[in-house]
């Protein structure tokens, strides 16, 4: 049976990936590969498996557009010939879509598991409410993959406790949070001469060691290149001290990780696509799940997150879930997170 390396791959939009940069990964011993169709990376990643197939975890996903029951199996069968493989060690949903019922989904999931098509079964993006209701329904669940940095720590506060307590994995994508490592300068900076300066580390290799604190939790950062890769190598390998430090920082500082209540009214949309609340009810790009939709489902409660600008915050994060938030709850306060 395959060892996982808890630091896995993260291919991202695919760009920059190639075959060669993935070999250099598998040969670091960074066996867990995750793509998407959204990503455009499966046919790079399918081409890197050729001659290492039972050497390589891979994680692939059906998009929110795809989870009625006929098109779960669709969309995996794609990907399967895509990546020219017969199995997907980990198959898991992307994002909610409240507009299609989950017993549609997991009954394709199911089909497929039982086919040998999949091996395994994950979620994405979910709350813990939801992830209950599929575990209700597909008591397999094996993991989730949600967003999981120091900037956006959400994660901690209710799903840890339950996927520690009923043994699932938790795969945290953008874990160097876009590079930003922990939301903005003030809070960097913090680390970076509290600790990385101190004992020469780079910040990736910091930032991934706390977050892997917790044994049932992998870490998927995107590679860029084999030099960024051999920052990964020494993740982990810290002194007691050091960690000590590391811990100093995110634990003794909260206040720079912790999400604030802000008025949608007071949110700067100019990045946002959608400028009113007509452009949302009409969903005229086509967004899937559109805004209507995911304000008559549940909402998911991932804050929102913005940049402080002068005296403005701009949305740069979450638009569909502001739409969503405004649709079903007008104006009152949403939950966001400040980059400085």
């Amino acid at each position: 049976m395959l060892t996982l390396n808890r630091i896995g791959i993260g291919t991202g939009a695919a760009k920059n990936l190639t075959v060669d940069l993935l070999h250099a990964a598998y040969d670091l011993g960074m066996n867990v590969v995750d793509t998407s169709p959204r990503c455009g990376s499966e046919e790079v990643v399918g081409k890197s498996l050729q001659g290492r197939r039972d050497k390589v975890y891979v994680i692939t996903k059906v998009s929110p557009e795809h989870m009625k029951t006929k098109d779960v199996i669709a969309s995996c069968e794609r990907s399967l010939k895509v990546m020219g493989t017969d199995y997907i060690d980990l198959y898991t949903t992307h994002w909610p879509n409240p507009a299609i019922p989950v017993e549609e989904t997991v009954a394709g999931l199911m089909k497929l598991r039982d086919q040998g098509k999949i091996r395994g079964v994950g979620v994405g993006n979910v709350s813990l409410r939801e992830l209950v209701q599929y575990r209700y329904l597909m008591p397999e669940i094996n993991s989730v993959q949600n967003e999981y940095n120091l900037f956006d720590r959400s994660m901690e506060m209710v799903m840890f406790p339950y996927c520690e307590a009923n043994k699932i994995q938790v795969f945290a994508y953008s874990p160097l949070d876009g590079g930003n490592f922990c939301g903005g300068p003030k809070t960097t900076s913090l680390l970076r001469r509290k600790v990385a300066s101190y004992y020469n580390f780079p910040m990736s290799t910091l930032c991934l060691t706390y977050l892997l604190r917790n044994s049932f939790v992998f870490v998927l950062p995107r590679i860029k290149n084999v030099k960024k890769l051999k920052e990964f190598e020494s993740v982990g390998l810290f002194s007691k001290s050091v960690y000590s430090d590391i811990k100093e920082v995110f634990v003794d500082n909260l206040e720079g990780f912790h999400s604030i209540k802000m008025l949608p009214s007071e949110i700067d949309l100019w990045l946002s696509s959608y400028k009113t609340i007509d452009d949302a009810t009409h969903n005229y790009l086509g967004r899937s799940p559109e805004p209507l939709d995911m304000a008559k489902g549940e909402l998911y409660l991932k804050p929102l997150k913005v940049r402080h600008e002068g005296t403005n915050y701009v949305l740069v994060e979450g638009f569909m879930r502001y739409w969503a938030h405004v649709l079903a709850l007008g104006n009152d306060p949403i939950d966001v997170l400040v980059r400085e």
